[in-house]
């Protein structure tokens, strides 16, 4: 029930996508509104330390077991981790696996933490991993790339579902699974931090979609993180499971048919319990010179509500809105949209945590508003992503 739809219609939306795109960008520009970094530089203290303390305080154990890889990186040195979980994370044998790649130059250097889109797509981080071990003109960074080949939330359980009970049995897993993903991600970066490579508490970290969800809570609970982009992303899963589309709209349906509940009061019903994992109750220590928000301005699945509360909790960091839906938003980290969104990823881990030279301009304010990036010389964004 819950993956017979989307994944027949996948590759003809994917196609259809594409097309509309190519047309879109035939004249070499892609539209979207950047709002600069706001004046109040801190957020309002509002932290819990729920999430923090979440399975334990001890975050040196378990120890990964590693394995050496044939290196793809002429840069690194590259390992496969796996451990598990400290939650049933809805993983195969409940393991947590990652690739790492340990820069092999002189001196430590920062750390890059690259999510998934669990279950999704691995095109958004593959690209980002790749721009980062194999452009030379890349600075060089340690990248722990986390994979995640099946979704965090267990949707045929939610097939089962028909009481109360049932439901609040279900959320309550969610809640664990995120939550023990956060502290999953914690306990790798530091395994990192025992490594000589590893610049001490120069963390970056990338999310896409519900890998942004996460990567806001980790920033938001990790003091080592000094630099986060979210794309696609936001707060408010209450909000969230009762807008998305797919999965998300199937388990709404189900719900208001076997319990006979309206949205407004699933969500409502939501709230309090997925609230322990709303990224907007983790940002007292972020500072928002370290943030860059990317989201869709016609984002369905996202709301526009989700999206501002995480960035007002976040303190108003820099923000760029593509004018697309969040499927599509996607494809400008393609060459369809220009490496847009790749670029500006890429540009922000420069100024924020890769390049010394350019730390000072991670705040540096652009101008607001609407704009239109156009491709071509002379362009800020000329470094070769593909």
């Amino acid at each position: 029930m819950y993956q017979s739809g989307e994944t027949r219609n996948r590759g003809a939306r994917a196609a259809l996508c594409a097309i509309c795109f190519a047309l879109l960008f035939s004249t070499a520009c892609i539209r979207h509104i950047h709002t600069p970094l706001g004046s109040d530089l801190r957020p309002s203290a509002t932290a819990r330390a729920r999430l923090a303390a979440w399975g334990g305080a001890d975050l040196s154990r378990p120890l990964p077991e590693v394995e050496t890889l044939p290196s793809t990186s002429p840069r690194h040195d590259q390992f496969a981790l796996r451990m598990p979980s400290v939650t049933d994370n809805n993983q195969a044998e409940r393991m947590v696996t990652a690739t790492y790649f340990a820069t092999t130059g002189p001196g430590p250097r920062p750390l890059v933490v690259v999510l998934p889109i669990w279950g999704s797509s691995v095109y958004p981080p593959r690209k980002v991993v790749r721009a980062l071990t194999t452009k030379s003109d890349a600075p060089a960074a340690n990248v722990l790339w986390l994979h995640g080949d099946a979704r965090l939330f267990d949707w045929p359980a939610a097939a089962r579902v028909t009481t109360e009970e049932d439901l609040a049995a279900l959320i309550g897993q969610w809640v664990d699974s995120v939550a023990g993903t956060v502290v999953d991600i914690r306990r790798l970066i530091a395994w990192t931090h025992t490594r000589p490579e590893v610049a001490r508490n120069q963390v970056g970290i990338v999310g896409f979609s519900i890998g942004s969800i996460v990567g806001a809570l980790v920033a938001g609970t990790e003091e080592r993180v000094a630099s986060s982009v979210l794309v696609a992303g936001g707060a408010n899963l209450h909000q969230i499971l009762v807008t998305c589309r797919g999965n998300t709209n199937r388990f709404k349906q189900l719900i208001e048919e076997r319990l006979g509940w309206s949205s407004a009061y699933l969500e409502s019903w939501l709230e309090p319990r997925l609230e322990p994992i709303n990224p907007v109750h983790y940002t007292s220590h972020v500072d928002p010179r370290s943030v860059l928000i990317i989201d869709a301005n016609r984002d369905k699945c996202i709301p526009q509500s989700a999206r501002d509360d995480l960035w007002n909790a976040m303190g108003k960091p820099e923000r760029l809105s593509l004018g697309y839906g969040h499927r599509m938003s996607f494809l400008s980290m393609t060459f369809l949209g220009l490496h847009f969104t790749s670029r500006e990823i890429m540009d922000f881990l420069d100024r924020s945590l890769l390049d010394p030279s350019m730390r000072n301009e991670a705040a540096s304010p652009r101008a607001e508003g609407v704009q239109t990036l156009t491709a071509g010389p002379g362009s800020r964004h000329e470094r070769p992503i593909d």
